[in-house]
């Protein structure tokens, strides 16, 4: 850490804390607009960082309405989060109405109207989505073992492609048609009335949600722009942050909008976290050094930050040292008891390493917390998965879809977990819809778009499970498990030059012997079949290069001595034979 980067972390926190009493300033409904970035901002920066002492620090936040407008806002908000979202558009109407004679427009409420519409639009198209999954005809999936042992998947070709991007739903008491267009224009009705205002917490709130409705419409350039503006009205909204990587569907776009944002925003924390955020996402497909050196040098100012120590356990998840990443869930778990999302993380690591007994303790500790949520439904689901149970399994995570409200992200992996079991149930069509629902909630995830390449492998279409194989290669194009898949694909295809290729770079990429061995030995099969001997030669002795003797050099010496026979190089295949008796090293 060098001292002009903790200098510059130090003067973030006291301008994030400037910035954040500025904006509860401005209205008391910011409480409810700002409360994602004022706990994350809280949680990860101001409590967690050890650049600045908090006592030394001072503001009150001076409460500025009368006892009647207090009431009004604790009303709205209470029925926001009771999802109440017609009755606070009606509670609002009415104040508006009162007080129309003083011409009086609070862009605050008007604002609390517009996403209170979004929100309930949101909660309608989401139900449609799950009942519109594709998974079944019926709904016995839902209820029923039995139902998902019978179940018969629709036919991929059957299914009319919904886009409930554009649907309206009925809102208000005039059961007024509302859709993402209508929406968009409200919010850049108000931008426009407020453009040349100092309300600048309110644009930027307004600036994200007209990105997020963009993204929703998959206008992504669009969208990109207005959750920049938000950025200029507001450095410190992180929610604007995390909308932008939402919009990265490949690992070169990081660069791009990093470089974009680094010279139109002004530089804070949140721009590293930002970075750490992005780089976690593409982890396989950037330089690991950097993110690692980032992620280590953010820690050390912020070592009590759960943003970063959930990344710094992913990290090692990723670094495939299941040891250090159970031991850091388990840390994270001391600091944060009744945190279910880290424990559905952690019963992921525990599903991998095959730990029933903590597995199983971490379910229960999750039941007592909550039992109708998302997090235990899914690590319930693990468990049942764990245990072979995987109808049982399927039925948790469709539970867990249903409580996951808009979490997209969450979502896409349990619609994976859904793939993964039908997959063992060898119901690979079911298992295809699963993966394309969970493609749409994350496009950028590498186990959907693998999982699909599978399912159309193991059901002999090999044209589509390259398709796949080929989104997982433009996100992880260092993985050999992709260029291994696509490689066998081509080989049912009869493409041998092209698996060959393919095999070649799963080769180069491959680390542990085991694994290249392996690939070599697919490697030689291909050339057998194409007949390409002088390659077959190469091969078998870049085998024999390894400087310590091992199964595969028997093997390759008698592959070897086989090759020479059969193309009638008698002298060379007695030679190796004599040397195998003489010296155990060639």
């Amino acid at each position: 850490m060098t001292e002009n980067k903790a200098s510059f972390y130090k003067g973030c926190v006291i301008d994030v804390i400037e910035q954040v009493q500025k904006s509860k300033r401005s209205h008391y409904l910011m409480n409810y607009i700002y409360k994602h970035n004022y706990e994350f901002i809280q949680n990860n920066i101001i409590e967690s960082n050890n650049l600045v002492d908090l006592n030394e620090l001072s503001g009150n936040i001076e409460n500025k309405y009368n006892i009647n407008e207090q009431i009004l806002f604790d009303n709205i908000i209470e029925n926001l989060d009771k999802k109440q979202y017609q009755q606070v558009h009606f509670i609002i109407e009415q104040f508006e109405k009162e007080v129309s004679f003083k011409n009086y427009i609070d862009p605050y409420l008007q604002f609390i109207k517009i996403k209170a519409t979004f929100l309930f639009w949101l909660d309608n198209i989401n139900f449609s989505t799950i009942l519109n999954d594709g998974l079944s005809v019926n709904d016995d999936i839902d209820n029923h073992v039995e139902g998902i042992k019978n179940m018969k998947a629709w036919q991929p070709m059957d299914i009319p492609s919904s886009n409930f991007t554009d649907a309206d739903v009925k809102f208000g008491i005039s059961l007024q048609p509302i859709n993402i267009t209508t929406i968009l224009e409200k919010v850049s009705k108000l931008i426009l009335n407020l453009d040349k205002s100092d309300h600048h917490y309110i644009l930027s709130a307004l600036y994200l949600l007209s990105g997020n409705l963009l993204l929703i419409k998959k206008e992504k350039a669009y969208a990109v722009d207005k959750l920049t503006r938000a950025l200029k009205f507001d450095p410190y909204n992180w929610e604007a942050y995390e909308a932008i990587v939402k919009s990265i569907t490949l690992p070169n776009e990081i660069v791009l909008l990093s470089q974009h944002i680094s010279k139109n925003i002004k530089q804070t924390v949140l721009y590293d976290f930002f970075q750490i955020q992005c780089w976690d996402e593409f982890f396989e497909s950037i330089d690991a050094e950097l993110y690692i050196e980032l992620l280590t040098t953010t820690l050390e100012m912020f070592p009590k930050s759960k943003f970063l120590l959930t990344k710094n356990a992913e990290l090692a998840y990723k670094l495939n040292d299941l040891p250090q990443s159970k031991f850091l869930y388990e840390q994270l778990l001391k600091r944060f008891p009744f945190c279910l999302d880290t424990m559905f993380k952690y019963s992921n690591i525990l599903y991998v390493s095959e730990d029933y007994p903590k597995l199983r303790e971490l379910m229960v500790k999750a039941k007592s917390i909550s039992e109708i949520s998302c997090e235990y439904q899914a690590i319930r689901g693990n468990m049942e998965s764990l245990t072979r149970n995987n109808e049982k399994a399927i039925i948790h995570f469709k539970n867990a879809i249903k409580l996951a409200k808009t979490d997209s992200s969450k979502k896409c992996k349990l619609y994976v977990l859904i793939g993964h079991e039908f997959v063992e149930l060898g119901n690979y069509n079911a298992a295809i819809f699963a993966y394309r629902n969970a493609v749409k909630h994350d496009h950028k995830d590498y186990a959907a778009w693998m999982g699909l390449g599978f399912a159309y492998d193991a059901l002999d279409q090999s044209n589509f499970a390259i398709y796949y194989y080929q989104k997982c290669i433009a996100l992880k194009n260092e993985d050999p498990r992709a260029w291994k898949s696509i490689a066998s694909s081509f080989t049912k295809l009869e493409k041998m030059n092209l698996a060959y290729e393919a095999l070649l770079k799963a080769y180069k990429l491959s680390e542990q012997r085991t694994k290249k061995m392996a690939i070599a030995d697919e490697i030689i099969s291909i050339l057998k079949q194409i007949n390409d001997v002088q390659k077959i030669e190469k091969w078998l002795k870049t085998i024999l290069e390894y400087p310590e003797p091992d199964e595969y050099h028997e093997k390759a010496l008698g592959m070897l001595v086989e090759l020479y026979r059969n193309t009638g190089r008698i002298q060379e295949a007695e030679n190796i034979e004599l040397s195998r008796y003489q010296d155990p090293i060639l």
